[in-house]
């Protein structure tokens, strides 16, 4: 089950990869950025319990969907729409998939 912490930085993140096209997607990403800072500096787990590989995990999910984002964006200016149609199912459920995987390995159990 997905304890507050899950819900509240994952969701955004997984919306901002799922819906690149909505005009908050953007907002979205930096609110996740927000949430998994103060996620690190909140949790009840000392610093020295919170690994490295945890950490840039995290910050690598939110990097990813900006990414995609950035991607999309420059398919869309300089390839035809029947490419970019493509280009969108590659760009959105792909690295959707990706985000999923990574948050699984992020809270599985310690």
């Amino acid at each position: 089950m997905l304890d507050l912490v899950q819900q509240t930085w994952v969701v955004p993140v997984v919306v901002a990869g799922a819906m690149p096209e909505v005009p908050v997607a953007q907002d979205m990403v930096h609110l996740a950025m927000e949430e998994i800072a103060t996620t690190i500096a909140t949790t009840d787990r000392t610093v020295e319990k919170i690994s490295p590989v945890m950490v840039e995990t995290m910050v690598l999910a939110v990097v990813a969907v900006a990414v995609e984002l950035t991607v999309l964006l420059i398919f869309r200016n300089f390839i035809s729409a029947v490419v970019v149609d493509v280009a969108d199912v590659i760009l959105v459920i792909l690295p959707v998939l990706v985000e999923m995987v990574v948050v699984c390995y992020i809270f599985h159990p310690m």
